[in-house]
């Protein structure tokens, strides 16, 4: 699990500034869609699919231990509770 956050501190930078430097440098008109994703990836395909993939696994890996966590402490499951039996 440690080395999942490592990975998310890594790309939480480089995630930022993939999204938010082109409106900077375009101006507040400039319309962030996913044809910026089809651009990263046609044109930098061999950067941009690792850190994609990371990207979903890593969110998918958060919303399932985020969903297991909460049932837990919202509707007392003991799923995600640890058995030593």
């Amino acid at each position: 699990m440690l080395i999942i956050r490592y990975l998310l501190g890594a790309f939480l930078p480089l995630h930022l500034i993939a999204t938010r430097l082109p409106s900077l440098w375009k101006g507040p008109d400039f319309q962030a869609d996913f044809s910026l994703v089809t651009f990263t990836l046609q044109k930098m395909g061999a950067m941009f699919i690792p850190y994609y993939i990371t990207l979903g696994v890593s969110g998918l890996y958060h919303m399932t231990y985020g969903l297991l966590q909460s049932s837990d402490r919202l509707i007392d499951t003991k799923i995600a509770r640890k058995s030593t039996e």
